[in-house]
């Protein structure tokens, strides 16, 4: 079954104090609403009908009636419910019957509710609970009678302090600063097992204001700083937000493209009721371009939404597999490659044994396309929803889901990943961990490459996590900028957060540049493959763009690279890049070349390393030689020259006779790999074959090489 998250509404959280109760223990003001201007965060709290009006404006909470019924509104602060808290509000009657009152009000487990009530008429208070229906009386009051006729309720046009607090499991409510009831919660209030959220319920004909509303409690939150960092939040402009719900973004790695879902809209190619994929362009830091809706293919009568884009931005991930004639097949997930006529059909990506029990979709691919984290359940789910990954296979396809482990997921529900470009720094959303809100968004880091190896995940505070479900958070490899969705404005809208160094992942290079064809400098369309050169694993993937050649792939820092350009027809001259030393975010550009096979070709092994002053052949040569074997084996009638050339330092017999034996090296791998001896031979040409300036530095490492010439094809 398909769902789209809601993000709802955003609430300004105070920043905890320490505040000290004579009759109640040290607890943190984690909620409080003055009620200072209209607000989304409370639900039912702007109401006009001929039953009851409700109003918030001028530092209260204004509600009027005409009838008897009882009519809520509440909040939804995190409640620990087995922990000790305390709920203060202050009221004040402008007119009542001796039927009904004003409630505080607590939602629990399977919709029971329970009611902390007072009538400033009868000076009578209630304690109570509903569900389904059925109303069942707490305390000592007994209808008509009025037998707890409390002194302690003040009248008409008079302020009433109310206070409810769970304290050592017992449920206490407390009048003008005096407790008028006290019984044993998990007695008395078994639905209380699980709080959903609490608030104020009216239920006489009269008139009511409210003044404050507050809740404290201590939550064990790990945060990922305790300090407020005044992090500086700015709702997007209306060329990406509009007046209907924009939600779902997913930022480009090079921070330059915003996809987006929006609903509501009649231009959606599905018809308003359903989420059409729309995208905007930054034109600098504050700008962006009017929003752009997708047509065919990406967009049709489905739900649609993008779930992650490659750094080059000419692959996008989509939610959902989808048939040839583009219209929707299955759920899962689809990959789309853009063409020199646009976006391609989406092609299905398989992963082995997956299925899915929950009531979602949620998937990530990261920026190399050898990871896909997934939220969802199966039989190995510890709670609701958990948090999985798989791997890409040699074949293209994706192996079996695997659970991030229990350090990541709870009883509860994990969702929206997000993997940074770093690869290791994992964000989520969750309602399992402590936090704020029904779902906050928290951070881990990979320990391991188990990916079940995980730090204890931290939440990422006020600032960012509100009292209502945060999710959908996305970053850009700078790591920069945040991006989050918020309902404060009244419609789901798209925000960017700045962020200080403690939010931000571990650093990464974006490289970008171009492909072209190294005879004519004409720009080519390929695969990119980028790896580790000390590790043998399966590269990462990246495409350039069909029209001019350009690619962009992003590299965690700390590792020495190869990257190469691989289209038939031509042999990839491969790159390597030293990030040892890096330890910011930095942009490199490097443009890549293809040589076509054919006789006369000359061809640089760019990443074949050496000693020093030696022919030993290093183990990171061996992707560079691996793919000169399969060059020869694919084709079996070519014949290649291996050629060492030195720079100019030294004496000539000397490099003559380091390059042979460095050409020899090569000729003797390619023999263990049982390519014909009459096929390959050695040459030693030292310093007498430069091709660039051997009077500096850069022009020397240029002329130390070894290139293999094709002989006949």
């Amino acid at each position: 079954m398909y769902r789209i998250l809601i993000s709802f509404k955003k609430v300004i959280i105070t920043s905890l104090v320490f505040l000290n109760f004579s009759s109640f223990a040290q607890l943190d003001l984690w909620y409080e609403e003055n009620f200072n201007q209209p607000t989304n965060q409370w639900y039912h709290s702007q109401i006009k009908s001929p039953e009851v009006t409700k109003d918030i404006s001028n530092g209260f909470l204004h509600i009027i009636q005409t009838v008897n019924n009882a009519y809520y509104t509440t909040c939804s602060p995190k409640i620990i419910s087995d922990k000790d808290f305390r709920i203060e509000t202050k009221i004040k009657f402008i007119s009542s019957e001796e039927r009904g009152g004003c409630s505080i009000l607590i939602r629990g487990e399977n919709n029971s509710t329970y009611f902390f009530d007072i009538n400033p008429i009868t000076k009578s208070l209630w304690v109570g609970s509903e569900l389904n229906g059925k109303w069942e009386t707490i305390n000592d009051y007994k209808e008509n009678t009025y037998n707890i006729n409390e002194p302690k309720i003040n009248g008409l046009n008079e302020n009433n302090f109310l206070i409810v607090e769970n304290k050592n499991d017992f449920l206490i409510f407390t009048i003008n600063g005096k407790e008028v009831f006290k019984k044993q919660k998990s007695t008395y209030f078994p639905g209380l097992n699980s709080i959903k959220f609490i608030g104020i319920s009216t239920s006489m004909k009269g008139e009511v204001f409210i003044d404050y509303y507050k809740f404290y409690q201590n939550h064990p939150i790990n945060l990922v700083t305790k300090e407020k960092k005044g992090l500086k939040r700015t709702r997007l402009s209306n060329n990406v937000n509009s007046s209907y719900s924009d939600r779902m973004p997913v930022i480009s790695p090079d921070g330059k493209i915003l996809y987006y879902v929006r609903q509501n809209d009649n231009r959606n190619y599905g018809g308003p009721d359903k989420t059409d994929i729309w995208y905007s362009t930054l034109i600098n830091d504050t700008i962006w371009e009017p929003a752009k809706c997708f047509g065919k293919p990406l967009n049709n009568p489905d739900h649609n939404s993008v779930i992650a884009t490659t750094p080059d931005n000419n692959s996008l991930v989509l939610m959902h597999q989808y048939k040839s004639d583009g219209s929707f097949k299955s759920a899962g997930l689809s990959i789309s490659h853009r063409t020199s006529n646009g976006w391609g059909t989406p092609e299905d990506i398989i992963v082995k044994n997956f299925y899915n029990e929950g009531e979602s979709n949620e998937f990530y691919m990261s920026a190399d396309k050898k990871v896909i984290l997934f939220g969802m359940k199966n039989k190995n789910t510890y709670g609701q929803n958990d948090l999985y990954v798989s791997f890409r296979k040699d074949d293209g396809s994706y192996s079996e889901p695997i659970n991030l482990g229990n350090q990541i997921n709870t009883s509860g529900y994990e969702l929206s990943p997000f993997l940074a470009a770093d690869g290791v720094t994992l964000y989520f959303g969750s309602d399992g961990h402590y936090g704020y809100g029904n779902s906050d968004i928290f951070v881990s880091k990979r320990l391991d490459d188990t990916w079940t190896n995980w730090s204890k995940p931290l939440n990422m505070g006020p600032e960012i996590n509100s009292m209502y479900w945060d999710g959908y958070y996305t970053i850009p490899a700078s790591g920069n900028y945040a991006y989050v969705v918020s309902n404060e404005g009244g419609s789901d809208d798209i925000y960017r957060i700045e962020l200080s160094k403690e939010f931000k992942p571990e650093a990464v290079a974006l490289i970008s540049g171009k492909v072209f064809d190294s005879k004519t400098k004409k720009p080519l369309e390929s695969t990119i493959e980028y790896s580790d050169l000390n590790k043998n694993n399966s590269p990462g993937l990246a495409s350039s763009d069909p029209l001019n050649g350009s690619y962009k792939i992003s590299l965690t820092t700390g590792n020495i690279y190869q990257f190469l350009a691989v289209k038939n027809g031509y042999y990839p001259i491969s790159e390597n890049i030293d990030l040892t030393k890096l330890k910011d975010y930095t942009e490199l550009n490097k443009d890549l070349y293809l040589t076509p096979i054919e006789k006369g070709s000359s061809i640089r092994l760019n990443n074949l390393f050496f000693d020093f002053n030696k022919s030993d052949i290093k183990k990171e040569s061996y992707p560079e030689l691996e793919r000169l074997v399969d060059l020869l084996q694919k084709n079996p009638t070519i014949k290649i020259e291996i050629a060492g050339h030195t720079d100019n330092v030294g004496d000539q017999d000397y490099n003559l006779k380091l390059s042979q034996q460095r050409a020899d090296a090569v000729v003797s791998f390619l023999k263990t790999k049982k390519i014909a001896d009459d096929r390959i031979k050695g040459v030693g040409y030292g310093k007498n074959k430069p091709i660039a300036n051997n009077e500096t530095e850069e022009g020397k490492a240029i002329n130390r090489r070894v290139e293999f010439l094709i002989l006949d094809k």
